[in-house]
């Protein structure tokens, strides 16, 4: 029998130098793979040589013709001459032969292969042989042709019956790949499905290409315990469901919450044997920063306090995890081209998300009450406005994220750097994150820091509005610019509704109505109609603000904030004084709060005392608005008014 050396290079140089040695440990290594007593110069066949660096994994393999052989007990040196290149990767190469290695026993499932494998005919006939199943299975997952791999091993639920297959940890990882691309649901099943049949006999069938994925992964980590992709590719089966059971229109037959505990639970032990492992740190912090506050602000069983508390956690995790990936990713040497240009989008995608999640912690944002309830009237110079300190922290932190996005994901700009740039050009860019979106969370994030500047809205200054000025430029930039192509019938009115905002914010109500009001349609948002409404009656348009209102509450199934609706209503007919009609309104908005487990509602309780002031009921003024001062006793405007009602004894 004749026997064929595999020897991994770490460059060309090294390959082309003829000889090659191996000692000490290296040497201990190969020896336990190989019987050296039954090698002689004359059983060496052609030997092949692959480049064993991860950045020269498309190179091709070379033939080599072994010249001498020289082995003793404590090294082996060989001389060569090295032949053509084959058409054969060095990657190909190295899994066939460490597949072999490990199928026939010769190194431990987790074990590395070594830099010199020996491999005899029969061996080396199943890495070149036409008919392998694993080349068949590549060919086909080349093609996407997701069902013809699945359709090889029918009936699939007995794949544990072949034991070729089912010890195969490559093969049944590759199978895995195939089922979970079979089992994705990324489409909206309203509008696909007519009947509820056919949508149910398609989720059953997805439903089973999922179940044989979890039973492949959990098997490829059986064999192979100490591997952390195959805890990655389980944790991505979970992150995936979680994602459908969210997406408009998708999947409603599973636990998100459920599947983002197991996908983290899987993806923590993969960075557990590798904490540098960038996708699996985004894909977790995409889960505690996105999908898991939406899921969990927004039901309806547990008190406001601690969801929110518990969220604030989780979203603090979840920066952690985007921190590493853009720690790690800037540890990467710039030599490593190879990984460099691999893991830049999730080093971008995590730099954009971070922001987002800092923005996210920041405990007040936004608060309409300020300008429906006029609560910025009155306050002068002299009284002290404070805001949270930290809250101004993290929106830094977020505009400092944004922008770092925005310049690292403008090719042109890293190209061709200048010291003097425009950040608003550099993040009109389609890079890895659209530009709109660059443009908006640049508005959206100054806009933020000046209303904590101001007080959260309630005394403007020339500092803060600096930030408005800058938000105002950004917001209208992100209008005007084009989506990529992919993105082009993507709808803007979520930028316009914030523009709205920010003109309420300076008073102008004829241009808050005027940006907002061409994205007004029949299906538009409840959130945008909200804003629409409260610019409209800040205009004197009472009744069709009540009107928008209606619309925006005829859906209660999308609306997540109905009491929000009820109290803007509540407040149009404060302000044209129709009291009973919001008193009645003030009740449904307090009603729905405290069926949502709302606690925040000092808003609530200021209309209560300002239609109290209006029935010159003093002594109810005093009490709601005392009430809401005790909830938040950053309203200045409030803390000034409750000692002038404050009734005297005799009043009592």
């Amino acid at each position: 029998m004749k026997y064929t050396f595999i020897i991994g290079f770490s460059d060309e140089q090294r390959l082309l130098s003829g000889t090659q040695s191996w000692s000490g440990k290296t040497f201990e290594d190969i020896k336990k793979t190989f019987d050296f007593s039954l090698l002689n110069n004359d059983l060496i066949d052609v030997s092949y040589a692959y480049y064993s660096k991860a950045t020269d994994k498309q190179k091709f393999v070379r033939v080599l013709k072994i010249i001498d052989l020289f082995v003793n007990d404590t090294s082996i040196t060989i001389n060569y001459s090295v032949g053509d290149e084959q058409a054969f990767t060095s990657e190909t190469l190295k899994l066939k032969v460490l597949k072999i290695l490990r199928i026939d026993k010769i190194i431990e499932q987790n074990s590395y292969m070594p830099f010199c494998s020996i491999l005899n005919n029969s061996q080396v006939e199943r890495i070149f042989s036409k008919d392998n199943l694993i080349d068949k299975v590549n060919g086909l997952l080349k093609q996407s042709d997701w069902l013809s791999i699945y359709n090889l091993f029918k009936p699939i639920e007995d794949i544990s019956k072949n034991n070729v297959v089912w010890n195969d940890v490559d093969l049944l990882s590759v199978v895995s790949f195939a089922t979970a691309k079979l089992s994705e649901v990324y489409i909206n099943l309203k509008h696909t499905f007519n009947k509820d049949e056919d949508k149910f006999k398609f989720l059953a069938q997805q439903k089973k290409y999922r179940q044989v994925t979890e039973l492949l992964r959990k098997r490829c980590i059986e064999l192979n315990p100490e591997n952390p992709s195959y805890y990655s590719n389980l944790g991505y089966t979970h992150y995936q469901y979680s994602r459908e059971l969210t997406q408009i229109g998708g999947r409603r037959d599973g636990k998100p919450l459920d599947e983002i505990e197991i996908a983290i639970k899987y993806l923590d032990k993969a960075l557990e044997l590798n904490p540098t492992r960038l996708n699996d740190l985004y894909r977790k912090g995409m889960m505690l920063t996105e999908l898991y506050p939406k899921l969990s602000l927004f039901s309806r069983n547990r008190p406001e306090a601690d969801k929110y508390k518990e969220v604030n956690v989780k979203i603090q995790e979840g920066i952690d995890a985007f921190e590493l990936v853009i720690k790690y990713y800037g540890e990467i040497p710039i030599e490593d081209v190879y990984n460099k240009k691999r893991y830049r989008k999730e080093y971008i995608k995590s730099c954009y998300d971070v922001a987002r999640a800092y923005s996210d912690l920041v405990s007040n944002n936004w608060d309409e009450v300020v300008y429906l309830l006029s609560l910025d009237y009155n306050i002068n110079e002299n009284d002290e406005v404070k805001y949270i300190p930290k809250d101004l922290e993290n929106i830094e932190k977020a505009i400092k994220n944004i922008a770092n996005c925005s310049i690292n994901d403008n090719y042109d700009f890293l190209n061709n750097p200048t010291e003097n740039f425009n950040l608003e050009d550099l993040a009109s860019y389609n890079g890895s994150v659209e530009g709109v979106y660059k443009l908006y969370c640049l508005a959206k994030y100054n806009f933020t820091k000046f209303w904590i500047l101001s007080g959260y809205g309630q005394r403007p200054n020339e500092k803060a509005n600096e930030f408005r000025d800058l938000a105002e430029g950004f917001y209208k930039k992100a209008l005007d610019f084009n989506w990529s192509k992919e993105k082009e019938r993507s709808d803007k009115s979520f930028i316009a509704e914030r523009l709205c905002r920010l003109y309420i914010s300076k008073k102008q109500y004829d241009e808050a109505t005027k940006v907002i009001s061409p994205f007004i349609r029949k299906r538009t948002d409840y959130y945008i109609r909200y804003s629409y409404a409260s610019a409209l009656m800040l205009n004197g348009h009472f009744e069709e603000a009540k009107y928008q209102i209606k619309l925006a509450q005829e859906n209660i199934h999308s609306n997540k904030e109905m009491w929000l609706g009820h109290f803007i209503s509540a407040c149009s007919d404060l302000r044209n004084n129709n009291l009973e009609s919001s008193k009645t309104n003030l009740k449904k908005a307090l009603d729905q709060a405290k069926n949502d487990g709302k606690t925040n509602i000092d808003s609530l309780l200021i209309a209560q005392g300002f239609i109290s002031i209006k029935e010159n009921d003093k002594p109810s003024a005093f009490k709601f608005l005392g009430q809401a001062l005790d909830i938040n006793p950053y309203r200045v405007s409030i803390q000034k008014r409750v000692p002038n009602w404050q009734p005297k004894e005799d009043e009592v």
